[in-house]
């Protein structure tokens, strides 16, 4: 009788467990799912994506043997206008590998001219890069974007930041 019992009890323990992890399983899926906000009114809104940066490579040159600069563009914005509002540009070089973490912002000094078109060029000497926006974009009067380059000797960008 005993030994039927605590089977009795461990397979109901065991259930309670199941049920537990299914509970977690179930709350950590719906939280991934999507992310609402609530705002004063306690009404749901949902949170408006970042602008998403395109980013393509635009040649590679072989500099030395086992040494290839990659030169990439990156894009957020439908196209250029005649009006630039912010510009700037800077090359550095290390002689070991670095990783690198550019973070550019228009204008430097809070809020401008709304932004229509953003474009940095930038030459690394990896592959393993990314590029997107951190804060504001296009259609807002600010934009924060980050280059990240992984394993780089060298660092050479110019930026361009075009408003309406």
């Amino acid at each position: 009788m005993t030994a039927a019992k605590y089977r009795h009890t461990q397979a109901s323990s065991q259930q309670c467990n199941m049920l537990s992890i299914y509970k977690i399983l179930i709350i950590t899926l719906l939280a991934g799912m999507g992310y609402i906000q609530a705002n004063g009114d306690i009404k749901a809104v949902e949170v408006v994506p970042k602008d998403v940066a395109n980013l393509t490579l635009v040649e590679s040159q072989q500099r030395s043997v086992g040494d290839t600069a990659y030169s990439f563009r990156c894009t957020v914005g439908p196209g250029k206008t005649a009006r630039v509002t912010c510009a700037g540009h800077d090359r550095t070089t290390w002689a070991t590998p670095h990783n690198v973490e550019l973070t550019l912002n228009c204008p430097p000094n809070g809020q401008g001219p709304t932004i229509a078109y953003a474009e940095i060029n930038f030459t690394v000497t990896t592959t393993n890069v990314n590029c997107l926006v951190t804060a504001g974009g296009v259609g807002y009067n600010f934009i924060q974007m980050k280059v990240n380059a992984f394993g780089t000797t060298l660092l050479d960008y110019s930026d361009t930041f075009y408003n309406y």
